[in-house]
C-alpha cells in the first residue's frame, strides 16, 4: 500500500474513479494493505470497495490516459480535490488512517510525523490550493524538456502519430513515417511528457489535421 508521500497520486486515481460512479459521501478508510472506499453511488445500500496496491496502479494508469481537455482534471472535479488533498498530506508526512466527506469538505486523520493528525479541509480552500498549483504547472512547450528528441508521441486516444523531432518557439515538429510529411504542431497540444520517453497530447488523432502546419512553424 502506499507510504506516505505518495497520497496526491493515489487519491487522484480515486477520485477519477468515483467521479465516473457519480459517488457522493465518500470515505476512505486505509486498512495497511488496501484501501476500503464506502460512497453512495445511485444504488440501494451503502456501496464499498476495496482496493488493493495492484487495483490502485490500474487506476493511476487510466487517469494518466482518460486526461482531456486543456487543464487536466478541472478545478473543482472530485479527482483534483483528492489529488490536492494528497498533496497536503504528503507534505505533512501523513500516514492516513480515514478521510470522510463532511458537508463544508474533508475530514482526515492519521499520524503525521509520530503524532496523532486530524485536520479538516473545506473545499473552498482545496480548490484555492489547486488553483495555485495548476498555475506554477508546466504547461505546453515546457513540459517537452522533460523527454529527449526521438520520444514517442500518442493522440489522446492512444494513436501514435510520430515522434518528436524538433522544437522551435512555441511549436513542435512531429516526425512521420517513411513516405508521410512531416508537420508542427501548436505547445498548447501537449498535455504530459514524462521520464517514459512518452509526449501525451491532449488531441484525438481526428484532431490532429486541424491543428498541424506543414513546411515552417509560424512565428510566436
Amino acid at each position: 500500500m502506499a507510504p506516505p508521500r505518495e497520497w496526491a497520486d493515489v487519491l487522484r486515481a480515486l477520485g477519477r474513479s468515483l467521479e465516473e460512479q457519480q459517488a457522493t459521501h465518500v470515505e476512505i478508510m486505509h486498512r495497511n494493505t488496501f484501501l476500503a472506499v464506502y460512497a453512495d453511488v445511485g444504488t440501494p445500500g451503502r456501496d464499498r470497495r476495496a482496493y488493493e496496491e495492484h487495483d490502485l496502479e490500474l487506476l493511476r494508469k487510466q487517469a494518466r490516459e482518460m486526461r482531456s481537455g486543456t487543464g487536466g482534471n478541472p478545478g473543482g472535479s472530485l479527482a483534483e480535490l483528492l489529488r490536492t488533498l494528497g498533496q497536503e498530506l504528503d507534505l505533512d508526512e501523513v500516514d492516513l488512517s480515514r478521510i470522510a466527506e463532511v458537508d463544508l469538505g474533508w475530514e482526515v486523520s492519521g499520524e503525521g510525523k509520530g503524532k496523532y493528525y486530524r485536520k479538516e479541509f473545506s473545499r473552498t480552500e482545496l480548490m484555492e490550493l489547486s488553483a495555485q498549483r495548476r498555475a506554477a504547472r508546466p504547461t505546453g512547450i515546457a513540459l517537452l524538456s522533460r523527454v529527449s528528441l526521438g520520444a514517442a508521441v500518442y493522440t489522446k486516444d492512444e494513436h501514435r502519430i510520430g515522434k518528436l523531432k524538433e522544437i522551435r518557439g512555441n511549436f513542435f515538429q512531429i516526425g512521420t513515417p517513411f513516405l508521410q510529411r512531416d508537420y508542427w504542431l501548436p505547445g498548447d497540444c501537449v498535455a504530459s511528457a514524462g521520464p517514459d520517453e512518452r509526449v501525451l497530447l491532449w488531441v484525438s488523432k481526428g484532431q490532429v489535421d486541424g491543428r498541424k502546419t506543414e513546411g515552417d512553424p509560424p512565428r510566436g
